[in-house]
């Protein structure tokens, strides 16, 4: 079944195995609600329905690596919507799948909001 971003074009093949994963872990009920980005946004992006929770975004990359997955999150700010609807704590998270290799890497910073530094 082919997946659509919010905008309503197709999903990547990366995007549609994340939305699927992030079924698989739970990610997409209770506590997060999650929406598919695509095309000048982050891929996926998790609001906490509890203000306790980490707002997530995720950024997947094809044969690159998860740190430069991370610089694309903060350069081109795909934060910024999540930042003002959960002032909080944001997990930025890079993965990056190479494809002739069949491997993947994946790169998590938590990035403090009121600060602006990730570590």
């Amino acid at each position: 079944m082919l997946q659509k971003n919010t905008e309503g074009t197709e999903l990547t093949t990366e995007q549609q195995i994340g939305y699927l994963e992030a079924e698989v872990s739970g990610l997409d009920s209770g506590s997060y609600k999650m929406t598919l980005s695509g095309k000048g946004y982050a891929d996926f992006l998790f609001y906490p329905k509890v203000k306790s929770l980490p707002g997530i975004v995720i950024e997947l990359k094809a044969d690159g690596t998860p740190q430069a997955a991370i610089r694309q999150i903060k350069e081109k700010e795909y934060c910024e919507k999540l930042k003002r609807e959960h002032p909080g704590k944001i997990l930025l998270v890079g993965i990056s799948y190479h494809t002739k290799k069949k491997e993947h890497q994946c790169r998590i910073e938590e990035y403090e909001c009121s600060t602006g530094l990730s570590h």
